[in-house]
C-alpha cells in the first residue's frame, strides 16, 4: 500500500465516522421534534429505547469495519515495510473503542503496539485499564497486562494480572500459557516454593511437559544457592548456540532436504517471545 493509498484509505474512514455523526445528530434533534406525532400506544421510553438500540447497533457495525479496515493496513504493510514504529494506527483504534467500549480487540492491539514497538508502557497501562473497567472478565486484556508489567519487570502487577487472567481461561492452553508465565514471575521474585506449585500445576495440564524435570532441578538448585539465574542464562544461551550450530551444518550436507521436526528449545526465560499479535 503506497502514501497515496493509504492517504485515501485514513479520509475515507473520517467521512463515514464524520458522516454517522452527523446521522445521530440529526436523529436525535427529529426525534425530539417529532416525539408530540409518536402514537399514543407507544410511549417515549419505548421510542427513545428502539432509537438507542438502533443507534448501538450502527455504533458496533462502524467499529468493527474500523478494525477490520485497521487489520487489513498493518497485513499489507507488513508485508512490504516496517510497521513497529508506526502510530498511524493508534487514533483509529481509540475511535473503535470509543464507538464501542466492547471491543476488545482494539484495546488489546493498542496496548501491544504501544508498550512492546513504542515502548509507551504509561500509555499502554492506561490504555488497559480503560479497557479492564469495560471488560473486567477479559482474558486477553489481563493477559496483555500481566505481559506489560512483566516486560517492566514488575511481576508482582504482572502475577496479579495473569492470575485474573487464569480464572477466565477456557482452553488448557491459555491456562498452560498462563501458569508458565506465574512460574517465572515468582522464580524471578525468588519465591521458589511459589513457583514449583505454578509448576506442579503446569504438569497435571500437561503430563508430556518436556521441560518439567530440566525446571524443577532449576529451582533446587536456585534454592540452595548452588546455581544463579545468570549462570543459567548463559549455559541455555550456550546450549542454543550449539544447536544452531549444529542445525547449520545439518542443513548444509541435506540442502535438498525439509526438516520441519526442528527441536524446539522449551526453556524459555519469561513469558516467551511469541505474543497473539
Amino acid at each position: 500500500m503506497n502514501q497515496a493509498e493509504r492517504k485515501y484509505l485514513f479520509v475515507k474512514i473520517a467521512v463515514i465516522i464524520v458522516l454517522f455523526a452527523v446521522m445521530v445528530n440529526l436523529s436525535t434533534t427529529l426525534s425530539a421534534q417529532r416525539m408530540k406525532f409518536v402514537s399514543i400506544n407507544m410511549d417515549r421510553p419505548m421510542v427513545m429505547q428502539i432509537f438507542s438500540e438502533m443507534i448501538g447497533e450502527l455504533r458496533t457495525i462502524l467499529a468493527s469495519y474500523i478494525f477490520i479496515t485497521i487489520d487489513m493496513y498493518h497485513h499489507e504493510r507488513s508485508e512490504t515495510e516496517s510497521w513497529a514504529k508506526d502510530k498511524t494506527t493508534l487514533p483509529l483504534h481509540r475511535i473503535v473503542t470509543l464507538l464501542d467500549p466492547h471491543f476488545e480487540q482494539s484495546y488489546d492491539f493498542g496496548a501491544y503496539h504501544l508498550a512492546v514497538n513504542l515502548k509507551q508502557y504509561r500509555q499502554a497501562i492506561a490504555f488497559l485499564q480503560e479497557g479492564l473497567q469495560y471488560n473486567p472478565k477479559s482474558f486477553k486484556l489481563n493477559f496483555t497486562m500481566g505481559d506489560i508489567y512483566y516486560f517492566r519487570k514488575e511481576y508482582g502487577m504482572a502475577e496479579k494480572y495473569y492470575l485474573r487472567a487464569y480464572k477466565n481461561g477456557d482452553s488448557v492452553v491459555d491456562k498452560s500459557n498462563i501458569l508458565r508465565r506465574m512460574y517465572w514471575c515468582e522464580r524471578y521474585l525468588k519465591n521458589y516454593e511459589q513457583a514449583r506449585v505454578y509448576l506442579e500445576l503446569m504438569k497435571q495440564l500437561n503430563p508430556g511437559l518436556a521441560a518439567y524435570q530440566r525446571f524443577s532441578k532449576e529451582l533446587d538448585d536456585l534454592k540452595t544457592g548452588a546455581t544463579t539465574e545468570d549462570k543459567i542464562k548463559a549455559e541455555f544461551k550456550r546450549q542454543s548456540l550449539e544447536h544452531e550450530a549444529k542445525s547449520n551444518s545439518h542443513e548444509a550436507e541435506h540442502e535438498h532436504e525439509h526438516n520441519d521436526s526442528e527441536i524446539e528449545m522449551e526453556h524459555t526465560h519469561g513469558p516467551g517471545c511469541g505474543h497473539k499479535h
